[in-house]
Parts: C-alpha cells; sequence; structure tokens
C-alpha cells in the first residue's frame, strides 16, 4: 500500500470539525495506553506518543514568516497525512531515510528524522531520558529544509525497495 491510500479526507470538513477527526485518528492510532502510546519502530526501539503533542504537531502558524513558531492554525496537510506516521516509522515506505540531527530546540543531543525525499515529509523524534524516543512533529517540507535539517546530520540507515515478484 502506498502513502496516497493512507490519506485521510478532510474536503467536507470545517477547520474545527477536521482538527476533531485529527485528534480521534492520533488517539486512535497513537495513544494505545490513555494518554500515552508506544509504537515499536522499524529498526528496534520504541518510540513514545503524548497526547499534549498533537497540538504541536497538527498546527501551524498562519503566517510562517512574521510568526513562524505560532501554533494558530489547523494545519489540515498534516492531519491528512496523520496514518504516514505509523507507516514510515515501522518501516513500511521503501526509500525512507533515518537521521540522526542537530536538535531543533538546541539541546546537546541528536534528534531522529525520519525522511520520506519522494513526498518531501519528515517526522521528528526526540530523545528521551531513559535513551528511548518521543514523538515531536511531523509535516511537508521543502527539499531545500530536509537538506538543511539533514546537512550536518548522520544517515543511519534506508528502508530498502521491495523486490519485485518474478
Amino acid at each position: 500500500m502506498g502513502l496516497t491510500e493512507l490519506l485521510v479526507d478532510l474536503e467536507d470538513l470545517s477547520d474545527d470539525e477536521a482538527e476533531e477527526r485529527g485528534r480521534e485518528l492520533y488517539a486512535e492510532l497513537y495513544l494505545t495506553k490513555g494518554r500515552v502510546g508506544v509504537l515499536s519502530l522499524h529498526k528496534g526501539g520504541e518510540v513514545v506518543f503524548f497526547e499534549d503533542r498533537y497540538y504541536h504537531a497538527f498546527r501551524t502558524s498562519s503566517d510562517r514568516i512574521r510568526n513562524p513558531y505560532s501554533k494558530a492554525k489547523v494545519a489540515r496537510d498534516r492531519i491528512e497525512r496523520i496514518r504516514w506516521i505509523k507507516a514510515i516509522l515501522e518501516g513500511d515506505v521503501p526509500k525512507t531515510e533515518c537521521w540522526l540531527v542537530p536538535s531543533q530546540s538546541g539541546r546537546r543531543t541528536r534528534d531522529r528524522l525520519y525522511v520520506v525525499w519522494e513526498n518531501r515529509y519528515v517526522i521528528w523524534l526526540s530523545p528521551r531520558n531513559d535513551g528511548g524516543w518521543k514523538f515531536s512533529s511531523c509535516y511537508s517540507a521543502t527539499r531545500q529544509d530536509i537538506r538543511r535539517y539533514t546537512q550536518q546530520g548522520a544517515k543511519i540507515w534506508t528502508v530498502p525497495e521491495k523486490k519485485k515478484a518474478p
């Protein structure tokens, strides 16, 4: 199954309805233990999802130039791709790259960045104190932004393409 088939249709929904649909899907897919959830990663380890990350990950600024960190607007495009997170993190999307990159928040630790170049889509995981990972955000990014994110990073693996049956 490709990523296109996983898109959530929000066409007939208002922004408030789209946000509510996104919250429902986030809880259903990722919050398996009440306000938290755990998902096994493709190459081992786990990522923890917290209920309060929904607001950060699925809202954006209405004016990214003047207020790049604002979360005033529902990010419909991010909600439409909410199912992509699981497929990518579980290794079901060929050519996904996993990078260790400098932290966006200035921490000394490195973040984990999942990149699907073909779709210009990224998922950010932050390190946990126990050595695991926690979901931070996901969104479509320009190729230029992805190059900037990975510039001082190290690619740790790529999901191989599936071999075609003879």
